[in-house]
């Protein structure tokens, strides 16, 4: 008789297994920022999830613009600074909270010789964006 409780015992104690303390598996995200001179602008959570990121110039300036596209929110930031000395400002957050965004492409769509964005989402749309290029703070209508 105690050879039979023995072994089970024996066994749970070489493998480790515990059915008193046993636990469900837990999953793990990953939150993940950008930092741009010393302030936090975006974060994003998720698992191996990574940016979409683009340069363009949004406002016809001559300077590019940097497009992020995270956890499904368009970010676009200016650089207010230089080449050698960039100092990014965020001018534009775009939410999307029933089809989140999850990447973008620029061109001028309607001929106004104004760049313009298209935003595809994840359920497989695109949206339009206007944006007029010829002032200095980004509108998008």
């Amino acid at each position: 008789m105690k050879k039979i409780f023995f072994l089970p015992a024996l066994f749970l104690f070489i493998t480790g297994l515990s059915l008193v303390h046993a636990q469900p598996p837990v999953a793990y995200e990953h939150q993940y920022m950008a930092t741009i001179g010393g302030e936090t602008l975006l974060t994003w959570m998720g698992e191996g999830l990574t940016p979409h990121i683009q340069y363009y110039d949004l406002n016809s300036d001559g300077n590019e613009e940097l497009i992020v596209v995270a956890n499904g929110v368009i970010f676009m930031l200016g650089n207010e600074g230089t080449i050698e000395n960039q100092q990014w400002k965020l001018l534009k957050k775009i939410s999307c909270t029933i089809n989140p965004y999850n990447g973008v492409a620029f061109g001028d769509l309607d001929g106004d010789g104004d760049p313009d964005m298209l935003a595809g989402k994840k359920n497989g749309r695109l949206s339009f964006l206007r944006i007029p290029g010829l002032h200095k703070t980004l509108y998008l209508s």
